[in-house]
């Protein structure tokens, strides 16, 4: 069944959102390379990513460090880690991070276990 359809008007494209898996109608027929003038793609969904915040993380803790980057990669599959700094003048680091997280079962296990980070396990929440 077609869900949706539209064209974008900077690219000139027209999207298809179906919920056929594998055996759409699309892929039956056999499409000329000048279809709709640039063809047909199969446009695969980005896989989902969840931001969280990680709170009670000390100033002093280097997040920019190769170190911790692996670390955090490794054992949470965590990829991208930013501090977050007060809004004044003097731009304060706050004892927050927000992180990127990419697989959906690490992240369940975080929110149930918290991060540890060191000695110290750090509260996580959505």
């Amino acid at each position: 069944m077609i869900n949706k359809v539209f064209i974008n008007n900077k690219n000139n494209q027209i999207y298809i959102f179906t919920d056929f898996k594998n055996n759409s109608p699309f892929n039956k027929h056999k499409w000329a390379a000048e279809s709709f003038l640039s063809g047909i793609k199969k446009v695969l969904p980005k896989p989902k990513t969840t931001f969280i915040p990680i709170r009670g993380v000390h100033q002093s803790i280097d997040i920019e460090n190769d170190d911790f980057k692996q670390y955090m990669e490794t054992n949470f599959d965590i990829d991208d880690v930013k501090r977050i700094y007060k809004k004044s003048e003097n731009s304060k680091p706050l004892p927050l991070l927000k992180a990127k997280c990419n697989n959906a079962r690490n992240l369940e296990s975080i929110l149930n276990n918290g991060l540890k980070l060191g000695y110290t396990n750090h509260r996580v929440e959505l």
